[in-house]
């Protein structure tokens, strides 16, 4: 049995669709912890779900049954790149691990309010699979038999085919008799061979490998910044550093990119991005030259302040 506050967070959900605590809390003239304390409880009793999905820092509440008018809200929120990795999953219906790239698969895993997780074994042998929201029982299961069970058709022979393969024409017994050698005694002259020397190896002295003045003034700026490296990953001219920061609430733990490349492309920041999301960890890239009005357009709308680009 309800209470009069709940059920008129009831009766505001069920009328306005999915909502907020700062919504319920204006309607209800009260505190919004107060508000979201009474949603928990209509959540635990099984009245109200949760978006996986958070609009700021707090999911939505709604009602069994507007999970679309729920996904129409949080498609809103989803940055670019996460709306490719779901629109690859709409067209795919039903996606296997090996057909996501590594990137894909890490958004796909936080999109659980259109993506279905599951996981089926095959022949003693566990696949992890995503499911679009908008596939049925019946297409998952025609789908996953068909890509589990994909064969090339064989090709049968007629008897009339196989006695024209083994029986070879006219035209191709004489080309044959053609490429006949005149003798298949005669043996080619014997050359004399001539041992050269070979030339001695020198073994050449290799200078120590030095930073680029880029990579020096990129050092001496996070010695400035009190930036601490803690370890290293990636080659010469791409690494990618763990780095610890000291602030006032103790050390923040961050990646840094140092990016030697010319032109720095929106699939190298957006790579980055999602390492950095993966970590839970902020990041900074530093470039050596200004990105191109189209990646600074996609870095502005996709990546926001997690990610901070640095020319030196």
């Amino acid at each position: 049995m309800l209470n009069e506050k709940e059920e008129k967070i009831m009766q505001l959900v069920r009328m306005s669709g999915p909502t907020l605590p700062n919504v319920v809390a204006k309607q209800l003239n009260t505190e919004i912890y107060l508000a979201s304390a009474i949603l928990s409880g209509l959540v635990q009793n099984g009245h109200l779900k949760l978006s996986f999905r958070r609009i700021g820092s707090s999911p939505l509440y709604y009602v069994p049954g507007q999970e679309n008018k729920v996904r129409e809200r949080l498609h809103k929120e989803l940055n670019e790149l996460e709306k490719k990795a779901l629109e690859r999953i709409r067209d795919l219906k039903v996606a296997f691990t090996e057909e996501l790239y590594p990137q894909e698969r890490f958004l796909v895993s936080e999109l659980k309010d259109f993506v279905e997780a599951l996981t089926i074994n095959s022949d003693g042998q566990e696949l992890k699979l995503w499911k679009h929201y908008s596939v049925s029982q019946d297409e998952l299961n025609s789908i996953i038999s068909s890509k589990l069970h994909k064969t090339e058709p064989k090709q049968e022979l007629t008897q009339l085919e196989v006695q024209q393969t083994l029986q070879p024409t006219a035209q191709q017994s004489q080309a044959v008799e053609e490429m006949k050698p005149l003798s298949i005694f005669s043996e080619p002259p014997k050359q004399e061979t001539v041992e050269v020397p070979k030339p001695k190896r020198v073994r050449k002295e290799h200078a120590p490998k030095q930073d680029s003045e880029f990579e020096r003034k990129v050092h001496e700026y996070l010695k400035e910044k009190k930036i601490e490296i803690i370890s290293t990953k990636g080659k010469k001219g791409e690494t990618i550093h763990e780095a610890s920061l000291p602030t006032a609430l103790g050390s923040q733990n961050l990646l840094v990119k140092i990016s030697g490349k010319a032109n720095v492309a929106e699939s190298d920041i957006s790579t980055f991005y999602t390492e950095c999301l993966h970590l839970k960890k902020p990041g900074i890239i530093f470039v050596s030259n200004e990105l191109s009005k189209k990646t600074r357009d996609f870095v502005s709308k996709n990546i926001g302040e997690f990610v901070k680009i640095i020319k030196m």
